[in-house]
């Protein structure tokens, strides 16, 4: 493996020269000085890979690249591994310094040392174009109105705040439309109001923590049996979950890729399936503390509203279920912004629900505080 480096037979032997195997000039050199190549062909081990490469270079600056042939060497077609007619050889073209030969294709791309030194800026721009086109692609559809934003569909924390404070509302605009309809005086219906709102507030907090944590408890269940089975039957589970993606669309064997690769992962395996058959990612389940605080903090919010009038001193029934049905329809709107609906039918909407309650209340305190039902 020594002989391409003897002096015997090679000048400068510790330079880089591949032409050193292709130079005519050294043909009396014994065969033996071609080791590892004496009993084939003279040519660089490292030719094809050469070949492989730029090839690859030229597939990725092709786009931005102009052949044509050049008019120094009509009709002239370059076979690689062969010097263009009259050239000089390529080691001997290195070591004097001179320009390679010319293959078939104009200066600006066939100097091997121009070529070389522009790929990683050509790759560079190339990736620049890239991105800019990409860039461009979403600006435009931005400005066409595409959006990626989605709204929170989970009901993290959108259900138990908006439940507890409609909740809370409704509880004591009702409660205080009945003691008011009863004709009880203001201290009743503020010892009454302020305990409904302490208590209904605990309720709704207990209630909301009970359930998330039930339902992650649940959901917690069904992963380790799925994990289990994932451990035990990972063929079956593989082919499985080929079958979902084949009824998404994809053909069979694409399916089977796609199930092969996210089964190579247990986490995304485990993540996908129980995302396909339950419905949940278990790695995003709800905060059953959260939901609680969330619940308790938005009855209380709620409750505290329609008491506003007789906390400071205006302790008018007309004047409390009018802040009431303010604050209903403003909810109402609100939560339409939330989730994209009418502005307006949402708040009239949650007026009218709200309305009911406190009529069907006001009623049953006028029959009571009247004296028609004893």
């Amino acid at each position: 493996m020594s002989r391409p480096h003897d002096p015997r037979w090679f000048p400068d032997p510790e330079t880089f020269d591949p032409g050193r195997w292709l130079d005519p000039g050294r043909q009396a050199a014994p065969r033996h000085a071609y080791l590892p190549f004496g009993t084939g062909p003279r040519a660089c081990i490292g030719e094809q890979f050469a070949w492989a490469e730029a090839t690859t270079v030229l597939a990725v600056l092709a786009p931005d690249l102009g052949f044509r042939r050049c008019p120094r060497f009509p009709g002239h077609r370059a076979v690689p591994g062969h010097a263009a007619p009259g050239a000089r050889p390529a080691g001997a073209a290195a070591r004097s310094g001179a320009a390679r030969p010319q293959s078939g294709f104009c200066d600006q791309f066939t100097c091997d040392a121009r070529l070389t030194a522009a790929v990683p800026d050509n790759l560079h721009r190339v990736g620049e174009q890239m991105h800019e086109q990409g860039h461009a692609v979403r600006q435009a559809a931005l400005a066409a109105g595409w959006s990626h934003r989605h709204r929170d569909v989970s009901g993290g924390w959108l259900r138990p705040t908006v439940f507890g404070a409609v909740d809370g509302l409704v509880t004591n605009a009702s409660l205080i439309a009945g003691l008011g309809g009863g004709d009880a005086p203001p201290h009743a219906i503020i010892l009454t109001g302020v305990a409904a709102l302490v208590a209904g507030a605990f309720s709704m907090g207990t209630g909301e923590y009970v359930s998330v944590t039930n339902q992650n408890e649940l959901v917690a269940a069904e992963v380790a049996t799925e994990r289990i089975m994932l451990a035990r039957f990972p063929a079956a589970e593989q082919a499985e979950l080929a079958d979902t993606f084949a009824g998404y669309g994809a053909d069979a064997e694409t399916a089977a890729r796609m199930a092969a690769a996210v089964s190579q992962d247990p986490d995304t395996a485990l993540r996908v399936h129980t995302r396909e058959e339950l419905g949940v990612d278990p790695f995003e389940l709800p905060s059953p503390v959260f939901a609680g605080i969330s619940s308790l903090v938005a009855f209380s919010a709620g409750a505290l509203i329609p008491l506003l009038p007789y906390l400071v001193g205006l302790s008018l029934l007309a004047v409390a279920l009018g802040v009431a049905a303010v604050a209903l329809l403003t909810g109402g709107m609100v939560v339409g912004k939330l989730t994209g609906r009418s502005l307006l039918r949402s708040g009239l909407r949650q007026l009218l629900l709200g309305g009911v309650a406190v009529a069907v209340t006001f009623a049953v305190g006028s029959l009571i505080g009247g004296g028609h039902v004893t």
